[in-house]
């Protein structure tokens, strides 16, 4: 009986957990298939700068935290909020192939890094190429 206990007990606090922890990304804003339009590197800061366009050509843009700077619809990349070693790569492969993308743009944070150019942006979480 205690061991049948304990098991219901242990599944039940670990589904409590998948669900936590599944939903901490849930409120990101997808944009799916959209085209690296402009990728900005060499900040002391090591954040990127980057803007996107829809396959016509058109300016994507979105702002899920309500970031305060939205001028040139660029998105950052953080140091501090997001891996640029490894999404740097894929942003520049998707630019040199001109395939499209899906980001990720996180609805709970805004760039912190760059005081001139990065901080309070949209920030790019993840990248799907």
């Amino acid at each position: 009986m205690v061991v049948i206990l304990y098991d219901s007990v242990f599944s039940v606090v670990l589904f409590l957990s998948f669900i936590s922890i599944s939903q901490a990304h849930s409120a990101d804003k997808w944009l799916v298939n959209v085209n690296v339009a402009e990728l900005s590197a060499g900040y002391k800061e090591g954040y990127l700068l980057v803007s996107f366009n829809t396959e016509g050509g058109s300016s994507v843009f979105t702002n899920p935290k309500n970031c305060a700077r939205v001028s040139g619809n660029f998105f950052i990349v953080d140091p501090n909020n997001a891996n640029v070693d490894h999404i740097y790569p894929m942003l520049l492969a998707a630019k040199t192939a001109q395939q499209p993308v899906s980001i990720a743009i996180d609805a709970n944070h805004c760039g912190t890094s760059g005081f001139e150019h990065g901080q309070s942006r949209p920030s790019i979480a993840r990248v799907k190429l």
